[in-house]
């Protein structure tokens, strides 16, 4: 079973606009037709939610107020991030905190 984070910004104008020229919904394009449009990693404040209430970070125990929307963790940088995707990847499954259900 392949598990890859992908964690990208794209131009999702020009891509919306590809996808109807195509006739097929935007989820539905490929890897290989998305890359044109694709414009970067995205960044750390965008895969993660900014809360009032802490908790410590699931990598490293810091405090912290960023919940990670992917995994549903609280999360303390973009190294964390890194090692907790990296951890996914490997099989790893994260007891995900209830705001991140239904995201």
């Amino acid at each position: 079973m392949v598990r890859k984070v992908k964690r990208f910004q794209y131009n999702f104008s020009e891509l919306h606009k590809y996808a109807v020229q195509v006739g097929k919904p935007m989820k539905e394009l490929t890897e290989e037709e998305r890359e044109p449009f694709l414009l970067g990693p995205l960044p750390f404040n965008y895969s993660c939610l900014h809360l009032t209430k802490k908790d410590k970070c699931f990598i490293c125990g810091k405090e912290t107020g960023w919940l990670d929307k992917r995994h549903g963790i609280y999360i303390c940088d973009k190294e964390c991030l890194t090692l907790a995707d990296s951890r996914y990847e490997a099989g790893e499954d994260f007891n995900r905190h209830p705001i991140c259900k239904g995201l």
